[in-house]
């Protein structure tokens, strides 16, 4: 008995998704039906016949139950077909795509898809010549029997970020385990290979239905079975130890590895490792000290309270210390870095970078590239060098406390140009304090080493 293919549950899923949108309930593949499906879209290819009339004239009925599907109860069964010659895109899922509009345009087929009395779905979807065509062919066998329902879905990486499957999605080989939270009662199974999907038949109740395995953390959802099947979807699982699977994913714990994709890290309410790794991310600390870096990509990382490392890494990265006495660090592209409240080292890094400290004592530089600095309320120090490029300083008030501090051993002029107090230094640095005059300039406002 064959197990649904990628194309098959692609197809799957666009069935049921039709059907949440009318408030149908959704439907479980099932191995019989799907065998049926598949021999008889494997059948017209081979005759050149397109025909709900199978093989030795077979009605669909017949053909299911020679599959093996048992007809109990109060039983009902359904069949569609169709096909289109292939279009030029690489792979079938467009015309799978296709075939699903075309079948819902039309109005039995639709029926049919959006029939509230069917529990189970077969899907034949093959490839093959055709009338002079490279022809694509889907045979749905639609069935109810018995008195089961079934807790349904699937499992993906959503590597294209759109919320949806697609095929080169699915996540195989996981375990599916539901627990009747009444009765203790246990069932499992695993998702299939390629396509990710998984079917459980259950009586009515409460269940924990817990994912595992394939090398990502565990995760329980809790749903209630009535008078109709559920649908439990894994999406974008972490990988155990807080990795992340590759696509836009969003991943809440610790530690927690974004990598490949625009990801979403949020940590815990202690301390956090949170690592964004390739994409533009976004990560967000919690209540302790927290230590998260973006990476590559532009970045978007929030320490929250606490004193905590923000780095931002390659790219245009925004940073935000939040509360506390945080150390903000741009590195490579252009930043914006800031502070926060509290005592805070923020630091530009190589590029031109928009740095600003907050409130509180803090320690600035622009380090490499043209930047611009706000050190905000408090006593802070702007940190400058000979070959760091032109910082411009746009509240320094020596009232506050505010001082320049340069490197040791630079050689360094100044001067009043204009509204401002202009620094120059040997090796072509440049500070600019805007708006300064030198008669409000007393004490220690410099110091160097």
């Amino acid at each position: 008995m064959p197990a649904p293919t990628a194309y098959e549950q692609y197809m799957m899923e666009l069935v049921n998704a039709a059907r949440a949108v009318q408030g149908v309930q959704p439907l479980a593949f099932d191995f019989d039906l799907n065998e049926s499906a598949e021999l008889h879209s494997q059948w017209m290819i081979a005759v050149d016949q397109f025909s709900h009339e199978g093989a030795n004239g077979s009605t669909p009925t017949q053909r299911i139950q020679a599959a093996g599907y048992q007809l109990t109860g109060s039983w009902t069964t359904g069949e569609n077909i169709a096909w289109q010659s292939l279009r030029g895109a690489p792979g079938i899922q467009d015309d799978v795509y296709d075939l699903h509009v075309a079948l819902m345009n039309s109005p039995g087929h639709r029926a049919n898809i959006l029939n509230g009395a069917f529990r189970e779905l077969g899907i034949g979807v093959e490839v093959g010549a055709y009338q002079g065509y490279t022809g694509a062919f889907v045979t749905q066998n639609f069935a109810r029997t018995g008195t089961a329902f079934f807790i349904t879905g699937v499992a993906f990486d959503d590597l294209d970020g759109d919320v949806f499957y697609d095929v080169g999605e699915g996540l195989g080989g996981l375990t599916v385990t539901v627990v009747n939270t009444a009765s203790g009662a246990t069932a499992s199974t695993t998702t299939y290979g390629e396509a990710g999907g998984y079917e459980l038949a259950v009586a009515p109740g409460t269940y924990n239905v817990t994912f595992s395995g394939g090398g990502f953390a565990s995760v329980t959802r809790t749903v209630t079975v009535g008078s109709a099947n559920v649908k439990v979807d894994l999406v974008d699982p972490a990988a155990a130890g807080g990795g992340a699977t590759p696509g836009n994913d969003s991943l809440t714990g610790t530690p927690l590895y974004g990598g490949a994709g625009d990801d979403t890290l949020t940590g815990t309410a202690g301390q956090n490792f949170l690592r964004g790794e390739d994409g533009n991310d976004r990560l967000l600390g919690g209540s302790a000290f927290d230590d998260l870096h973006g990476n590559l990509g532009d970045d978007a990382v929030f320490g929250g309270a606490a004193g905590d490392w923000v780095v931002g890494g390659q790219g245009q990265d925004s940073l935000f210390g939040e509360d506390g006495d945080d150390v903000v660090l741009g590195n490579l592209g252009q930043d914006t870095a800031d502070g926060g409240a509290g005592n805070d080292v923020v630091r530009g890094g190589q590029g031109h970078d928009l740095i600003a400290g907050g409130f509180g004592a803090d320690y600035m530089a622009g380090d490499r590239g043209d930047d611009t600095i706000a050190g905000g309320a408090g006593a802070d120090t702007f940190h400058s060098f000979g070959e760091a490029g032109l910082d411009r300083i746009l509240d320094f008030n020596r009232g506050e406390g505010d001082r320049v501090n340069l490197v040791a051993g630079t050689t360094y002029s100044f001067g009043q140009v204009g509204g401002d107090v202009v620094i120059n230094m040997t090796g072509g640095g440049r500070i600019e304090l805007i708006g300064v005059s030198m008669a409000s300039l007393t004490g220690d406002w410099l110091t160097v080493g």
